[in-house]
């Protein structure tokens, strides 16, 4: 499993949402099988365009080999720990 988070988050926010569930890189590459796994891509565009501050998002990519196959079950619970550990003391409505 491989955790980065990137030197993003002072662009454009819907850019940066279309992005990532675009079925192709930056690179012009197929990315097969894009799905959103928690939030969404209209709401964090609206949050982030709301925001006056020079950083107006974080960007981060979390992601396994697909030697690692990992089901349904293990992705959620790196979701729910990373989550927990990365919004600790924040409540589930205070974040997208």
């Amino acid at each position: 499993m491989y955790i980065k988070f990137l030197k993003h988050g002072k662009g454009d926010p819907a850019k940066a949402a279309s992005y990532l569930i675009d079925e192709v890189d930056h690179l012009n590459r197929p990315r097969p099988d894009i799905q959103v796994l928690r939030g969404d891509p209209q709401t964090f565009t609206a949050i982030a365009q709301s925001i006056t501050n020079e950083w107006i998002y974080t960007s981060g990519v979390i992601a396994w080999s697909k030697s690692d196959n990992p089901t349904d079950a293990d992705i959620n619970e790196v979701l729910d720990t990373f989550e927990n550990h990365a919004f600790a003391g924040v409540q589930p409505n205070q974040y997208h």
